[in-house]
């Protein structure tokens, strides 16, 4: 009779991967990846995205063509058929740097998946000026006065989507954490703002890529995957979600579930890009455009 051979004893790789997200999201594990990305962008030079010229990854004169690009924030909510709607009525508001195209995308990508992490100054300013435009156009947090007569304010909460599982592994950094974190360190976000990363993603095994999904699969995919743990936020907060690129709204409609049930109002999100969105030439009411920006 054949005898089955028995798995070796000890941690098997999920739980050795979930370790090793641990060791490397410490501050420690995100500075030496930091300081190793930017000494390869100095001993390997890539070209400009935008014209291909010597000086990479992007030359003074598309970054200020990427900084004009973005510098009006606009509506982007109508382009993705996967947002949750308002609990007053009507469709959760998204506010976007600019459109998913041109060089924007190409800046994108080159952020995100070739590890050109020198480009992310030109995209953390496009950020947060979209963050300012949405903490001012969606609300402030309420205020009340404390015994001693002064204002008291509950800080605005800004919660980015959750990676997936392994994304630090693949790239060495977290994209938008980066970003935000760098805005934070700088004290660049909204004054009545506050990062807060408390999304988490389960690893629970099925999870799959939502590039090549449609929006219903997309949704599905995603569904009851995110989670805020008990105690990371207090009752009764606001908060803006913040995503890199909106395209049906699937990963934004989750995030705001899970925190709707922590008990957090979401009042609207923010991307730096949206797919779907058309380039409009005049600004909607409140100085926002309706739609996105040629050429970006």
């Amino acid at each position: 009779m054949r005898k089955h051979a028995r798995r070796p004893a000890g941690p098997d790789a999920r739980s050795i991967a979930a370790h090793l997200d641990a060791l490397v999201l410490t501050p420690a594990g995100r500075t030496a990846a930091q300081a190793a990305g930017e000494l390869l962008a100095v001993l390997l030079p890539s070209p400009c995205l935008g014209c291909a010229g010597a000086e990479g990854p992007l030359c003074p004169r598309c970054r200020a063509r990427l900084r004009r690009g973005t510098a009006r924030p606009f509506r982007a909510e109508g382009s993705a058929e996967s947002l949750p709607d308002r609990p007053g009525g009507g469709v959760l508001p998204v506010l976007a740097a600019g459109r998913y195209a041109g060089l924007l995308a190409a800046v994108l990508l080159g952020y995100k998946q070739r590890g050109l992490t020198a480009l992310g100054p030109v995209l953390a300013a496009a950020l947060a000026g979209t963050l300012h435009q949405a903490y001012d156009t969606f609300g402030r947090p309420g205020r009340a006065p404390d015994p001693a007569g002064a204002p008291a304010s509950r800080p605005l909460l800004l919660v980015p989507v959750p990676p997936a599982p392994g994304s630090y592994r693949r790239r060495g950094y977290l994209p938008l954490d980066r970003l935000l974190r760098r805005l934070a360190r700088q004290r660049l976000l909204p004054a009545g703002c506050r990062y807060a990363p408390v999304l988490k993603m389960s690893r629970r095994a099925g999870l799959q890529s939502q590039k090549r999904l449609g929006a219903a699969a997309r949704r599905r995919n995603l569904q009851g995957r995110m989670s805020v743990p008990d105690g990371a936020v207090p009752a009764g907060v606001s908060a803006l979600v913040v995503d890199d690129v909106l395209t049906t709204g699937a990963t934004v409609a989750e995030a705001v579930r899970a925190l709707r049930a922590a008990g957090v109002e979401v009042r609207a999100a923010v991307v730096l890009a949206a797919a779907g969105a058309q380039a409009g030439p005049e600004p909607a009411p409140g100085g926002l455009a309706e739609g996105g920006f040629p050429g970006t």
